[in-house]
């Protein structure tokens, strides 16, 4: 599903517009879904640093290993976008 939502946003609008549309979509959108879980940090919310927390507690949930290190890679990626560096800091133990 994740593989076909990009697909479809790269196909049909440019980058601009399909930032534009991650950033209107609400929260709740990203956090159920696994594959979602780096898109959340884009999403238009006063305190991402609170957030970027929220989310790494939801990655660190997750059972996979190779899925919580993929997932938390571009978690990390997609936060160095938005977020001052040191803050966007994902420490990854496992």
């Amino acid at each position: 599903m994740f593989d076909n939502i990009c697909k479809f946003l790269a196909e049909t609008y440019s980058t601009n517009i399909a930032s534009w549309l991650l950033w209107e979509q609400p929260l709740a959108n990203f956090l159920e879904l696994t594959g979602m879980l780096p898109f959340a940090i884009l999403v238009n919310e006063s305190n991402r640093e609170y957030l970027l927390q929220d989310i790494a507690h939801k990655i660190d949930e997750i059972p996979d290993l190779n899925t919580r290190k993929t997932i938390g890679a571009a978690t990390y990626v997609l936060a160095g976008l938005v977020l001052d560096k040191g803050i966007g800091q994902l420490k990854r133990d496992r």
